[in-house]
């Protein structure tokens, strides 16, 4: 869609299932931008799980909550659209409520995380509020829950363009994968997170 040539994580998800006998890969997408081509990689498959927290509506206009998979692999998309203006605390409690369950219900051998940081405020093309500490703490939900599981977590970056809000959110979560302590976010939990909860409890006990 002009963004992108090559779909690196769901390259990386084909790759280690077909040569490195991984069974499952789980993606985690937060990217201001629904990951469309990732979706559509993987809409019918239970081996690659895909999460996406994306604007919306925004470009490229798919992502909405109830597209969540096909021919036998419902559920095993999980797509959380949220309206322009969310920041860390509608992050947080969003990240808390929904990835821990399903990475140990799910049990992944691999993490992947499409790593966009056009989420943050500071960022010229996203209408989000994410704040590198924000990100930072979202990394430290996704490493803990990848711990209990024994799975290793890879990032690949992806949209970010200012260039001073994707030094320091990269480095928050660089600080967080070395084992550095999460940041303190007040989570807040909105009607519109517990709408996106409601509709995924359909296929994880959230």
């Amino acid at each position: 869609m002009g963004f992108c040539l090559f779909n690196n994580v769901a390259i990386a998800a084909r790759k280690a299932i077909k040569a490195f006998g991984v069974k499952k890969v789980m993606i985690i997408d937060f990217d201001v931008h629904h990951g469309n081509g990732t979706q559509d990689s993987f809409y019918d498959s239970k081996d690659v799980l895909y999460f996406s927290s994306h604007q919306y509506p925004f470009y490229p206009g798919s992502g909405r909550l109830h597209e969540t998979g096909a021919n036998g692999a419902e559920g095993y998309t999980i797509n959380c659209p949220l309206r322009g203006g969310q920041g860390d605390g509608e992050m947080v409690a969003l990240y808390r409520c929904i990835i821990a369950p399903v990475v140990y219900s799910y049990k992944p051998g691999l993490i992947l995380v499409s790593a966009g940081f056009d989420a943050h405020a500071m960022d010229p093309i996203g209408g989000m509020q994410v704040s590198s500490n924000g990100f930072g703490a979202l990394a430290s939900l996704i490493r803990d829950a990848a711990v209990k599981v024994n799975a290793p977590v890879v990032y690949a970056l992806e949209g970010g363009y200012n260039f001073d809000a994707l030094r320091d959110s990269v480095k928050a979560v660089i600080d967080i994968m070395k084992g550095g302590s999460a940041p303190k976010i007040n989570e807040n939990h909105t009607h519109e997170i517990n709408e996106i909860i409601k509709t995924h409890s359909r296929y994880w006990s959230l």
